[in-house]
């Protein structure tokens, strides 16, 4: 379980700086994510989905969203059902 990071972000549809406003990952509040942006001067920042799509970075003491994550193993879990939207999610099942 973690925060998306800001490579799987633009795999997903997100650009530096550039607003976009047709994929799963935009909602109206800015978001988290894992990746430092900038450690320069010992001032830390970090890697965020602004509330408009894109992505940039700002200091942690914002008060953002977070969205967890959770990475499965393809060889581990099975799916029973679901398309994957928010109104028909995939159904996951373990083996264990």
């Amino acid at each position: 379980i973690g925060l998306l990071t800001a490579d799987e972000v633009a795999l997903a549809g997100g650009k530096y700086g550039t607003n976009n406003f047709n994929y799963y990952l935009k909602t109206s509040r800015c978001q988290w994510l894992l990746s430092p942006f900038d450690l320069t001067y010992g001032n830390a920042s970090l890697f965020a989905i602004g509330d408009q799509g894109s992505i940039g970075a700002n200091y942690p003491d914002q008060e953002y969203s977070i969205r967890p994550v959770i990475s499965l193993k393809k060889d581990e879990v099975f799916a029973e059902g679901g398309t994957g939207t928010t109104s028909n999610p995939y159904i996951v099942e373990s083996e264990f």
